[in-house]
């Protein structure tokens, strides 16, 4: 992957900030809200039942459930990648594939947009193509223990909440400023050509008090029924389908194969559908997923899918995922891919349409 590097002083969340502010500009394309973040519920009626959670026999990583080898990666901070729009433009989504968790959130024009969490793999570059934070950013990074955010920019009001964040102390943000380590890859178009170096972000971003929390839980708690997988209608239709030769579920987009290179697919070993609430901001057109509260939820893993419910009661809260009598479902160890849609944007993948989709080869 040719690069071209950017040359400066290393770039600091909190002096591009404060320049930013004096410039009275906006930096690069965001959503916004008020800065501040509370506990405010989704709309659901579901009433989700207090959860348990029983302790695995072996440690396991945070973010995969899979064995932990190797007690340093506890003290290693995720990294929360901005990665491009769901459209052809942004494709390949460099490296997406060594992610433990992707988030698909909703932006304006029903479109979508990747956070992209890093952790039990940590790849040479983040991106491309690396984007701008959005408002739903900070509530999915809040419970992850000392997150680091890696984008291109945003608006003032997204930059207002990860300034409190970073003086709170639970997050580091470090964002595109025309200077090391971020750079643009020869071959592609702006805005999609943009990444950084991961090493040089983790010496700007240095250590905090935080450690890696799990979101999800991992195990053998599972009830689903045969399906072909998930479709989300947003501005460019989804499709997650299950691939029982390759016992993945692969990513499509309008029909065609979602990349992350110029010969592997976008898959993963788990699909969790989080039906969420979308709140106006003081952007237009740029909807906030309201995260703090419950509602439906569909789980698809091993070619079945099971369907439930989901509650966070709290900002630091994991998401505990039931079934409709207040039974947990349980992930399979691995790599999952989380969907933040809102109500109506969703369906089970018919039979007969997951038969035309055709995977890489």
């Amino acid at each position: 992957m040719k690069r071209t590097r950017l040359r400066g002083l290393p770039a600091v969340g909190i002096w591009l900030a404060l320049v930013a502010m004096a410039m009275g500009v906006v930096v690069a394309c965001g959503g916004g809200a008020d800065p501040e973040l509370s506990d405010e519920t989704t709309s659901s009626t579901t009433s989700v039942p207090e959860t348990t959670t029983t302790e695995p026999d072996d440690p396991t990583q945070p973010f995969t459930g899979l064995p932990l080898d190797d007690e340093d990666l506890l003290e290693l901070r995720p990294v929360i990648a901005k990665y491009g729009n769901n459209d052809r433009t942004s494709q390949p989504h460099v490296n997406l594939e060594l992610a433990d968790i992707v988030f698909e959130e909703q932006i304006e024009n029903s479109a979508t947009r990747f956070a992209v969490l890093f952790h039990s793999q940590v790849p040479e570059t983040f991106g491309p193509p690396l984007r701008s934070a959005r408002d739903t950013d900070l509530r999915i990074l809040s419970n992850l223990g000392g997150p680091i955010l890696v984008d291109s920019g945003s608006n003032l009001n997204v930059k207002a909440l990860t300034d409190q964040a970073e003086a709170d102390g639970w997050l580091t943000r470090i964002s595109d400023g025309g200077v090391e380590p971020f750079f643009r890859v020869d071959g592609r178009s702006r805005p999609v050509d943009l990444a950084a170096d991961s090493e040089e972000i983790y010496e700007i971003a240095g250590d905090n008090d935080g450690e890696p929390t799990a979101v999800l839980s991992y195990g053998d708690s599972f009830s689903g029924v045969d399906s072909a997988g998930v479709r989300l209608n947003s501005r460019d239709p989804v499709e997650m389908m299950w691939d029982a030769d390759d016992e993945q579920y692969l990513r499509f987009f309008g029909g065609d194969p979602s990349m992350v290179s110029d010969d592997e697919q976008m898959s993963t070993d788990n699909v969790v559908l989080l039906e969420v609430n979308y709140e106006s901001t003081v952007t237009l057109g740029s909807p906030q997923a309201l995260l703090i509260g419950n509602g439906p939820a569909w789980v698809l893993r091993d070619g079945q899918l099971q369907q439930g419910t989901w509650d966070r009661p709290a900002e630091k809260a994991p998401y505990a995922l039931e079934d409709f009598d207040g039974e947990a479902i349980e992930l399979k160890p691995g790599r999952t891919w989380v969907i933040l849609a809102w109500l109506g944007s969703y369906e089970e993948l018919p039979e007969e349409d997951a038969e035309l989709l055709t995977p890489f080869e």
